[in-house]
């Protein structure tokens, strides 16, 4: 079995290659269980935190599942709130094939399928309100996006939330946005999403598309240059399959 350090895990995974690489693994497809999670009880409240078990698999090829702890109150401590590592198996046998940077799959999946851009800004509404993208990747349980900043032609990337606790938009930005998930799992998950249903502003119906119907071209995407787009991802167990595999390939490649 290989150990990838976080050092040659970024170097097999350079964006280049990642893109492709997920476009390829939501066009194949793959088998994603509902992730796992549980609730892991601190000492106190400030200190409680969340266990995720996020497995992935194609039939005959490879098998993989990525460990996710997730710690808010880590900051006071001037620690990362999110650590994760990932396992990489045969799927023909379940032999171990690698151990890999969980934390370094996380970030580079996550930004190959928001695609992102990213600037320092340190009055949040003028930005929005200038910005044609905007990326939120944070563990906030409070909307921060307004959708009345929103202007025509905006994209709104919302990649930080993953529970139903957790939000980073109102309910404004999903009602006056088309809407595009990673999977449909985000319809169970999401905050953003369940906090806008339950305010009357969404509903599941106008869900646009998953990543895996426009990698199969079954939805054009944005349609008009003034539309407003927003993609709601929760991490799909399949994003980090394809990074995994591709990072393992790279490396034993040498």
């Amino acid at each position: 079995m290989q150990i990838l350090t976080q050092p040659q895990t970024e170097h097999h995974l350079p964006l280049a290659a990642l893109l492709p690489a997920l476009e390829q693994m939501f066009t194949t497809g793959c088998e994603v269980p509902l992730r796992h999670h549980h609730a892991i009880p601190g000492r106190s409240t400030d200190e409680d935190g969340i266990l995720l078990l996020m497995p992935a698999w194609q039939t005959g090829q490879r098998l993989g599942v990525k460990t996710v702890s997730i710690f808010p109150g880590n900051a006071r401590q001037g620690l990362p709130g999110l650590h994760s590592v990932y396992i990489l198996y045969d799927a023909r046998t379940g032999q171990p094939l690698a151990v890999l940077d969980g934390d370094t799959i996380t970030s580079r999946r996550t930004a190959a399928a928001s695609a992102l851009p990213a600037q320092l800004a340190p009055d949040l509404e003028a930005a929005v309100r200038r910005a044609d993208i905007v990326s939120c990747a944070t563990l906030s349980t409070a909307p921060l996006i307004q959708g009345a900043w929103l202007q025509p032609g905006t994209h709104l990337d919302l990649i930080g939330s993953f529970t139903p606790a957790m939000r980073e938009s109102d309910g404004e930005c999903l009602r006056r946005a088309t809407v595009f998930t990673d999977t449909t799992e985000a319809l169970l998950k999401a905050g953003d999403l369940l906090g806008a249903i339950a305010e009357g502003a969404w509903s599941t119906d106008r869900l646009a598309a998953t990543l895996e119907q426009l990698c199969h071209q079954q939805h054009p995407g944005r349609r008009s240059a003034d539309e407003i787009t927003l993609f709601k991802s929760v991490g799909s167990a399949l994003e980090d399959l394809a990074a995994a595999c591709l990072a393992y390939d790279g490396f034993c490649a040498g």
